[in-house]
């Protein structure tokens, strides 16, 4: 699967229009921030306001709290996902505890054991009376 270029389409009424077209105007920002696809400044906000990660340090600081965002982020869906597998595992044994003929479906790994990990469990359906 290839990957998706985000694109930016404007639409003009006539073709001298589009030949004419300056996206630093259209968009009111500077001729070198005219690339940046997301939180584009502002010529008003240039000359207004200072600008957040203006000099190195402050840049390095966002990029070091960015980081540790996006570790959070993965440690939570780590988190997530084992507490899902726990849920899992307990719904499993309740429900081999409770009424019904059960039958094990084993799985076997690449060696030809049974892979303890992937274990199955199939219920015969019973008739509602």
């Amino acid at each position: 699967l290839g990957t998706k270029v985000n694109s930016h389409t404007i639409f003009v009424a006539k073709a001298e229009a589009a030949q004419n077209f300056d996206p630093a105007k259209h968009f009111d920002t500077a001729p070198e921030l005219v690339d940046h696809h997301h939180n584009r400044v502002r010529t008003s906000d240039l000359e207004h306001n200072k600008i957040e990660g203006e000099d190195e340090a402050a840049r390095h600081k966002i990029k070091r709290k960015r980081l540790k965002m996006y570790r959070e982020l993965a440690a939570r869906i780590d988190r997530k996902n084992a507490l899902g597998k726990l849920v899992r595992k307990a719904q499993t044994r309740r429900d081999l505890m409770g009424k019904g003929r059960k039958k094990k479906i084993v799985t076997l790994d690449e060696f030809g054991e049974e892979d303890k990990s992937k274990t199955i469990y199939k219920w015969s359906q019973q008739r509602k009376k």
